[in-house]
């Protein structure tokens, strides 16, 4: 059974999972792992999958509006895998990584896209979305968002990207 998180109107705010402020979504000092399965629904409107810190943009992963390419973004930082498309309507497994060094991009498990980058993850305690940034809507369906302290490496994102529960991976840690 699909349980997808379906954001059914492009450039609604109001179709997104609010999560509030937790301790456990800050302190990753400077790493991270942001996936999700998306499908996006188009790309005439920013496609965010996870924001943590709504308009400080603590940490974001999306799909940028007219060019569908994927970005993460720190505070006022975002890296755009400029050579990466996200294809409306075609389920896709997208995920960025940062190791204090330097943003990844993986689709579907390979690395696609690399920038050295200097970023500073926020700390706000604000609370977390999943389908929204600060006032950018996405549209169409999420699945299987995962975030982690930790850049995982693309044996670690591919060997996982297609299990569903965390008790059938190696190892959580940082999950």
């Amino acid at each position: 059974v699909n349980r997808a998180l379906l954001l059914p109107t492009p450039g609604v705010n109001t179709n997104y999972v609010q999560i509030p402020f937790q301790a456990s979504m800050v302190g990753f000092g400077n790493n991270i792992t942001i996936e999700a399965w998306v499908k996006i629904g188009g790309s005439t409107t920013a496609n965010t999958i996870l924001n943590k810190g709504a308009a400080s943009f603590d940490y974001q992963l999306g799909i940028n509006a007219t060019t569908a390419n994927p970005f993460f973004r720190a505070g006022t930082t975002i890296v755009i895998a400029t050579s990466v498309t996200i294809t409306p309507g075609v389920w896709t497994h997208l995920a960025a990584t940062y190791d204090g060094t330097t943003v990844k991009f993986y689709k579907d498990g390979v690395m696609a896209f690399s920038l050295a980058s200097a970023l500073t993850l926020g700390s706000s305690t604000n609370e977390m979305r999943i389908g929204r940034g600060n006032a950018d809507a996405g549209s169409g369906n999420i699945e299987e968002v995962r975030l982690w302290s930790v850049a995982r490496t693309q044996g670690q994102i591919d060997s996982t990207k297609c299990l569903k529960y965390p008790g059938q991976f190696l190892s959580t840690a940082g999950l």
